[in-house]
């Protein structure tokens, strides 16, 4: 009996203590924040230096930046990609909002792996919300929509 209650402390203190379970999209958002802190000094694709003109529904103008695992493959990007859009009024300097994707091993396999993040204007990382209250991170159905007619179907358009 002791054994026994021995045991089941100790199952329940594994179980308390560690959890497989993947992170949240509003975890992972916040956790890629973290991680494209410094993106204003990453590359960016061939086709797309400096600031470019951007299609709807970003703004008019875009700067858009690569990590190093994705401008290490741009014809297939590699899983660890990020891609940072920052959306930009007509002006060309005045942010608009971030768009961001993330390539995920695992992470939603019928849309490449990636996820998808919109922030808003005020850089502190505030995840944009739609008029519905939707948060717009993890798999929104017009990013997927969109990206989807990417050619290769590799969900990015920049490097078409």
């Amino acid at each position: 009996m002791k054994k026994l209650l021995i045991l089941c402390c100790l199952s329940a203190v594994v179980v308390a203590c560690g959890s497989d379970e993947d992170p949240t999209d509003a975890e992972r958002a916040e956790l890629l924040w973290n991680d494209i802190s410094d993106h204003e000094s990453w590359g960016q694709y061939a086709g797309a230096t400096g600031v470019v003109e951007s299609a709807t529904p970003h703004a008019d103008m875009a700067d858009i930046r690569v990590n190093a695992t994705g401008l290490s493959n741009e014809g297939e990007p590699a899983y660890g990609t990020i891609i940072v859009k920052r959306n930009l009024l007509e002006d060309g300097t005045t942010l608009d909002a971030l768009t961001v994707m993330q390539r995920i091993e695992g992470y939603n396999p019928t849309a490449g792996d990636w996820f998808w993040v919109k922030y808003d204007n005020s850089g502190t990382g505030t995840v944009a919300m739609t008029g519905e209250g939707v948060m717009l991170a993890g798999t929104p159905g017009g990013c997927i929509g969109c990206h989807g007619g990417a050619d290769p179907d590799d969900y990015v358009t920049v490097n078409d």
